[in-house]
C-alpha cells in the first residue's frame, strides 16, 4: 500500500488537499490524527503516547483502511509539532518509503488573517450550501496579528529545516489550491508522485468560508497591511 502524508502549517489549505484526494476512489487521506482537538479529554495520555510513537498508530490505520476501504493509497496530514520530534519523524517515515506532500501558504498575511478571523468568529472551513452570505465588520487586534506573523514566519522557516533536505513534493495554495481550475491538475501531479491512478473527477464540497474578501470584512484591513508591509520591509 502507497503511502504519504501532507505536512505544513495551518490554514494552508490542507483539509481542501485531502478532500480532493479523498474525491478519488483508489486514494483515503485521513486529517490530522496526532490533533489533540480530536482526541477526547480521556484519551489524551494514550495520544501523548503516540505522539511519541506515531508510526505504531500509522500502521494500524494504514491496515485498517486497507481491509474496510480497500484504497491503494493511504495519507495523513501532519502539522509542525503535532509529533514529538517532527526532525527525526520525517526522515524515518521516507526511509520506509512514505512520500511528502510539502503543503505551503506563500503569504505569511493571507495565512495570518485567514486564522485570526476564522478564531473570532469560529468559522474554520464551509462546505457547499452553508456559506456564510456576508458576516459582520469584524476588528483585528494589530498586535496580536504582528506578533502571530512573526511566529508564522519562524514556523515556516522550520518546516523549511525539517523538509528540503528530504524528497518531497512542494505545492502551494496560492498556485496549487486557490482556484477550481487548479485542482486537477494538482490531483493529477500528486497521484503522479505517490504512484496512484490518474484522476477522474476532482471534486470538494469545501467552499470558501466568505463570499466577500477580508478587505471588506476586516475593519481595520488597510491598517494591518501598512503594518505588514513595514514589518516585511524591516524584517
Amino acid at each position: 500500500m502507497k503511502t504519504f502524508v501532507i505536512f505544513g502549517l495551518g490554514r494552508s489549505g490542507s483539509t481542501l488537499l485531502a478532500s480532493l484526494l479523498n474525491s478519488q476512489s483508489t486514494i483515503h487521506c485521513d486529517g490530522e490524527l496526532f490533533n489533540t482537538v480530536h482526541w477526547a479529554a480521556w484519551k489524551h495520555a494514550l495520544l501523548a503516547a503516540l505522539q511519541r510513537h506515531p508510526k505504531i498508530y500509522l500502521n494500524f490505520r494504514r491496515r485498517i483502511i486497507h481491509l474496510v476501504r480497500h484504497s491503494q493509497v493511504y495519507g495523513f496530514k501532519l502539522q509542525l509539532e503535532q509529533v514529538i520530534h517532527t526532525d527525526q519523524v520525517l526522515p524515518e517515515l521516507v526511509r520506509e518509503g512514505w512520500r511528502i506532500l510539502y503543503l505551503r501558504r506563500l503569504s505569511i498575511f493571507d495565512a495570518v488573517m485567514s486564522n485570526l478571523v476564522a478564531q473570532q468568529t469560529h468559522r474554520w472551513h464551509t462546505h457547499a450550501g452553508r456559506e456564510q452570505p456576508h458576516g459582520e465588520v469584524i476588528v483585528l487586534d494589530p498586535q496580536k496579528f504582528m506578533d502571530e506573523c512573526s511566529v508564522r514566519h519562524r514556523r515556516s522557516a522550520r518546516c523549511d529545516a525539517i523538509v528540503n533536505p528530504l524528497p518531497h513534493l512542494p505545492l502551494s495554495y496560492e498556485d496549487d489550491l486557490h482556484s477550481s481550475q487548479q485542482w486537477h491538475s494538482t490531483v493529477a501531479r500528486i497521484c503522479d508522485y505517490v504512484g496512484a491512478a490518474p484522476p477522474t473527477t476532482v471534486s470538494s464540497t469545501l467552499v470558501k468560508t466568505w463570499n466577500r474578501p477580508y478587505r471588506e470584512l476586516v475593519g481595520n484591513y488597510d491598517q494591518l497591511l501598512e503594518l505588514f508591509r513595514e514589518w516585511e520591509n524591516h524584517g
